[in-house]
C-alpha cells in the first residue's frame, strides 16, 4: 500500500514538472541529411524566427510568454479598486494554467512545426540547413523574421 501511495506521488511530481516547463529546445534529425528539405511551421499565437544556418538536422527552440496586456489590465483594475473596501481584492493572485500546445513532426526532409492553441503565446527559433524551402505562417499578436534562407519562401502573417 505504501509503495502504491509513493509511485501515484512521483507520478504527480513528474506530471506537474513536465506541465510547469515553458521553454527547452530539441533537434529534429532529418531521414536524409543531403537532400534539400522544406520547414512548414504554424502558430495561431506567437513569434517564429527562422534562421538558416549549417546544420544537418533541425533545432526548434520555443518559449511560452505571458500575455502582458492582460497583466496590465489586471493591475490597472487592482489599483482601481483598492479605494473601494467592498470590492477589495488584496490577496488575489493571477493564476496562469494550461499546458504548451507544441507538435513537431519529421517526414521524407520535410519538417512540420504548429501550435493549434489561440491562448498560449509562443516564440519559436527554428534553425535549418540554409537550403531548405519554407512555408512560414502566424495569426494572432506575432512577428515573422527570416534569415539565411536560399531556399523559395511563403510567409504570411495575420494580425
Amino acid at each position: 500500500m505504501k509503495k502504491q501511495f509513493l509511485i501515484i506521488i512521483l507520478i504527480l511530481i513528474s506530471a506537474y514538472c513536465a506541465m510547469a516547463q515553458t521553454s527547452g529546445e530539441f533537434a529534429v534529425p532529418l531521414s536524409d541529411p543531403a537532400k534539400r528539405g522544406k520547414l512548414r511551421a504554424n502558430l495561431n499565437y506567437g513569434s517564429i524566427t527562422v534562421k538558416g544556418t549549417a546544420r544537418k538536422d533541425v533545432l526548434v527552440k520555443y518559449s511560452s510568454v505571458e500575455d502582458k496586456k492582460r497583466d496590465h489590465d489586471h493591475d490597472r483594475d487592482d489599483n482601481k479598486n483598492k479605494n473601494n473596501t467592498s470590492a477589495s481584492k488584496e490577496g488575489l493572485k493571477k493564476i496562469s494554467g494550461g499546458t504548451m500546445d507544441l507538435e513537431v513532426t519529421e517526414n521524407d526532409n520535410a519538417v512540420r512545426v504548429k501550435s493549434d492553441s489561440w491562448s498560449n503565446k509562443l516564440n519559436l527559433e527554428i534553425e535549418v540547413p540554409s537550403g531548405f524551402d519554407l512555408n512560414v505562417s502566424t495569426y494572432n499578436d506575432g512577428d515573422l523574421m527570416i534569415s539565411g534562407i536560399q531556399g523559395e519562401l511563403e510567409i504570411k502573417n495575420y494580425n
